[in-house]
């Protein structure tokens, strides 16, 4: 088999993988249950996101991976009046979940629509910023995802990208993973595959946005505060939910060991319970490049 196609082959594995784990309706039923505490626990997110992208009244905004509306939500809110957010995601049914939040709070000057950051429907030039949080690292084929996007990006204009950071100043993700880890260590994964740790490593998203002939790429890491509106016990079940690749690994330990895991993350996060949220420190990366 050629290089060429391999490579195809590969690029189309990872693409249903991809599909089949975010458009799956349990996914979009979790992602639905939790999201008014899901846009608290990710608020330090979004805020990193807005205030990167220096919004103003009257923008123009591509938001991709929308899911249920966040950050397209918030961005919305920020630039009335007379600014447009256009959210997007693979799956119809998250967005008709964040077509129903935004109208419980009454915003108007947001559209939805189905779109794959691979083929962007849109004409050249069309946004003034375009926004990214927590999921440029699922682009299956990272390069021409974002040559798409910098194709409908308006000249100086600017997309900001949010990722996870290293995990070694991420108590979130420590106490979360673990437990488990120490039982059975993850599989190896291929450098390029979609997962949420795939740009941890400072300069590996803002090398590629480069590639992809972004201009002045700045990378700014940040530890911010994911508080979480309720217990431990109760933000373990969030986590699990909605962190769907990981569901299979998780699934994968004897169910005493897992039993024994679980019991172990509570006790983690119960050390940073203050009777009224769990609050845990995590590492981003809020990655920005200016249009053609």
């Amino acid at each position: 088999m050629n290089t060429d196609k391999k490579s195809l082959l590969v690029d189309k594995h990872y693409e249903e993988m991809v599909r089949a784990e975010w458009t799956a309706r349990s996914t979009v039923a979790a992602w639905s249950a939790w999201h008014n505490k899901l846009a608290i626990h990710t608020r330090a997110f979004t805020q990193a996101i807005i205030e990167s992208a220096r919004l103003k009244p009257g923008a123009s905004v591509l938001d991709l991976a929308s899911g249920t509306g966040e950050p397209a939500l918030s961005i919305a809110q920020c630039i009335q009046p007379g600014g447009l957010v256009t959210a997007t995601d693979l799956s119809p049914e998250m967005l008709q979940a964040a077509e129903q939040n935004a109208r419980s709070m009454g915003l108007v000057n947001i559209v939805f629509h189905q779109a794959d950051a691979h083929h962007l429907p849109f004409a050249d030039a069309s946004f003034d910023r375009i926004t990214c949080r927590m999921w440029v690292m699922y682009f299956w084929k990272c390069s021409q995802a974002l040559k798409e996007i910098l194709r409908v990006l308006r000249p100086d204009g600017v997309a900001v990208f949010a990722v996870w950071g290293s995990v070694e100043q991420s108590p979130f993700l420590i106490d979360s993973l673990r437990p488990f880890i120490m039982r059975k260590e993850m599989p190896p994964l291929p450098s390029d595959a979609p997962q949420m740790m795939r740009f941890a490593k400072p300069g590996t998203l803002s090398s590629e946005l480069t590639q992809a002939g972004f201009r002045s790429v700045c990378e700014m890491p940040r530890i911010v505060e994911m508080a979480w509106p309720g217990p431990p016990e109760e933000l373990w079940k969030y986590f699990y939910e909605l962190a769907v690749p990981l569901q299979p690994y998780f699934e994968s330990l004897p169910a005493k060991d897992r039993e024994s895991a679980i019991s172990e993350v509570l006790g983690a996060y119960k050390k940073h319970w203050d009777g009224r949220c769990t609050r845990m420190d995590t590492a981003i990366n809020i990655v920005t490049g200016i249009g053609p």
